[in-house]
């Protein structure tokens, strides 16, 4: 049974995770609670920092930046069945109100349904013989689940990179009926800035000219800001501009291999663990690629209406 339950953990990867390095799929089921509960179950594990142990790049927003410490909010988004879903009463192509992306849809609905089928024949089998029969079909369903998957996939997360981008209140797919929903897990993660980090962003300070105008930079000014080196991303900025809401993606160094134990050493842990440490990547550069919601909005329309008086 042993092999039974490491296909089927593949199986369920492939049904609800979208990123290899998202949470774990226990984590992420956890229903809506208290504010406090929901505020604890955001904040990093170990085994979270775990995760991202090896990572080179992290995107998400800063929440605090306290001394060289920076707090980062990163979501993890990820596919589940719609609970809702009702399958297209017409699939005749040749009938009237025929959908061929509804009946698409609902064939890759019918197929992920014989998948958990097959796999719950094959867990509860009596005979080694209906266990082969069952596993053989569970393959044969699961290749074709996973064809169908990655297209639903691909549509999916474009339509979620959209929203994020648009500055969607909620990230989340609100579909009207869909067989697979995007629903995210957010998780905050503290990581230290290295001696000598490097604090870039892509965007130009929003200020206005003597005339009340939102002020234009000449190519000159723009390479000025830049900096001595134009290969660099963006422009020159202070770690006192990522304030609270300001998008970013840190550029890390990950967590350096552990030197291997001698073998009467082996099960001794190390300093750190005795310790309580937990190990993590290190900021080496922290790039602004979008000013929070108070800087771009509220702040900039306020000095305006000051100037036009």
């Amino acid at each position: 049974m042993g092999h039974v339950g490491r296909v089927f953990g593949f199986a369920g990867v492939v049904v609800t995770v979208l990123a290899l390095s998202a949470p774990d799929a226990d984590a992420q089921k956890k229903k809506k609670g208290k504010a406090k509960q929901a505020d604890i179950d955001i904040i990093a594990t170990p085994d979270d920092y775990k995760k991202i142990e090896k990572w080179k790049e992290m995107n998400g927003t800063i929440v605090a930046v306290t001394g060289n410490t920076v707090t980062m909010r990163v979501d993890f988004p990820r596919m589940e069945p719609n609970p809702k879903y009702k399958p297209p009463k017409v699939t005749n192509p040749k009938q009237k109100g025929y959908n061929a992306r509804a009946n698409q849809e609902a064939q890759m609905w019918r197929t992920y349904q014989n998948v958990m089928r097959q796999q719950q024949l094959a867990m509860t089998a009596r005979t080694p013989q209906q266990r082969f029969q069952a596993m053989q079909r569970y393959y044969q369903d699961l290749a074709r689940f996973q064809q169908q998957y990655q297209q639903q996939y691909n549509r999916m997360m474009q339509q979620y990179a959209q929203a994020v981008q648009q500055g969607a209140k909620s990230t989340a797919s609100k579909p009207g009926n869909e067989p697979f929903i995007v629903v995210t897990t957010t998780k905050e993660y503290e990581l230290e800035m290295e001696d000598k980090v490097e604090i870039r962003k892509l965007f130009l300070p929003f200020e206005y000219d003597d005339a009340g105008n939102v002020r234009k930079y000449s190519e000159k000014e723009k390479k000025a800001l830049r900096g001595d080196d134009a290969k660099k991303p963006g422009y020159i900025a202070k770690i006192e501009e990522a304030t609270k809401g300001t998008g970013a993606k840190l550029t890390l160094t990950p967590v350096p291999p552990k030197k291997k134990k001698d073998a009467k050493d082996k099960d001794a842990k190390d300093d750190d663990e005795q310790a309580g440490i937990i190990a993590r990547p290190t900021i080496r550069r922290v790039l602004l690629t979008k000013e929070a919601p108070s800087e771009s909005s509220a702040e900039p329309e306020k000095k305006r209406k000051k100037k036009k008086n």
